[in-house]
Protein backbone atom coordinates (compact mmCIF):
# COMPACT_ATOMS: atom_id res chain seq x y z
CA UNK A 1 0.00 0.00 0.00
CA UNK A 2 2.98 2.31 0.29
CA UNK A 3 4.17 1.94 -2.71
CA UNK A 4 1.27 2.39 -4.51
CA UNK A 5 0.12 5.38 -2.21
CA UNK A 6 3.14 6.91 -3.24
CA UNK A 7 2.92 6.82 -7.05
CA UNK A 8 -0.33 8.18 -7.01
CA UNK A 9 0.93 11.20 -4.47
CA UNK A 10 3.48 11.32 -7.95
CA UNK A 11 0.97 11.24 -10.45
CA UNK A 12 -0.74 14.83 -9.05
CA UNK A 13 -4.22 15.53 -7.72
CA UNK A 14 -6.62 13.42 -9.20
CA UNK A 15 -4.74 11.69 -11.40
CA UNK A 16 -5.42 7.98 -10.10
CA UNK A 17 -7.94 7.10 -7.94
CA UNK A 18 -8.01 4.23 -5.42
CA UNK A 19 -10.40 2.07 -3.68
CA UNK A 20 -8.63 -0.22 -1.06
CA UNK A 21 -11.20 -3.41 -0.44
CA UNK A 22 -10.48 -5.55 2.56
CA UNK A 23 -11.74 -8.95 0.55
CA UNK A 24 -12.55 -10.72 4.04
CA UNK A 25 -15.16 -7.83 4.44
CA UNK A 26 -16.73 -7.18 1.09
CA UNK A 27 -16.45 -11.00 -0.30
CA UNK A 28 -19.00 -9.70 -2.66
CA UNK A 29 -16.33 -7.66 -4.80
CA UNK A 30 -13.98 -9.73 -4.77
CA UNK A 31 -16.23 -12.03 -6.62
CA UNK A 32 -17.46 -9.52 -9.04
CA UNK A 33 -13.99 -8.82 -9.59
CA UNK A 34 -12.65 -12.48 -9.99
CA UNK A 35 -10.25 -11.55 -6.96
CA UNK A 36 -8.33 -14.96 -6.45
CA UNK A 37 -5.11 -13.62 -4.79
CA UNK A 38 -4.19 -11.05 -2.94
CA UNK A 39 -2.66 -8.26 -3.10
CA UNK A 40 -4.51 -7.31 -6.37
CA UNK A 41 -4.40 -4.39 -7.86
CA UNK A 42 -7.00 -3.87 -10.76
CA UNK A 43 -6.93 -0.95 -13.10
CA UNK A 44 -10.61 -0.84 -14.56
CA UNK A 45 -10.47 2.42 -16.75
CA UNK A 46 -9.33 2.82 -19.61
CA UNK A 47 -10.49 -0.57 -20.88
CA UNK A 48 -9.61 -3.24 -21.25
CA UNK A 49 -8.94 -4.05 -17.49
CA UNK A 50 -5.59 -4.79 -16.16
CA UNK A 51 -4.07 -6.90 -13.38
CA UNK A 52 -0.89 -6.67 -11.03
CA UNK A 53 -1.05 -9.90 -8.49
CA UNK A 54 1.65 -9.34 -5.55
CA UNK A 55 4.33 -6.45 -5.47
CA UNK A 56 3.67 -3.05 -6.22
CA UNK A 57 7.35 -1.65 -5.33
CA UNK A 58 8.17 -1.40 -8.87
CA UNK A 59 7.20 2.15 -10.29
CA UNK A 60 7.99 0.83 -13.86
CA UNK A 61 5.07 -1.29 -13.63
CA UNK A 62 2.94 0.61 -12.11
CA UNK A 63 3.87 3.44 -14.63
CA UNK A 64 2.93 0.81 -17.47
CA UNK A 65 -0.35 -0.19 -15.93
CA UNK A 66 -1.43 3.29 -14.73
CA UNK A 67 -0.13 5.72 -17.57
CA UNK A 68 -1.11 9.60 -16.89
CA UNK A 69 -4.28 10.36 -18.27
CA UNK A 70 -3.05 12.68 -21.15
CA UNK A 71 -1.73 9.44 -22.84
CA UNK A 72 -5.20 8.16 -23.40
CA UNK A 73 -6.37 11.33 -24.77
CA UNK A 74 -4.67 11.39 -28.09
Amino acid sequence: MAHLEAFRQNQGEGVVSLEVVDVSVQADQAEQFKVLATPTLLRLRPLPMVRILGDLSNPAILTSVLPPPARHLM
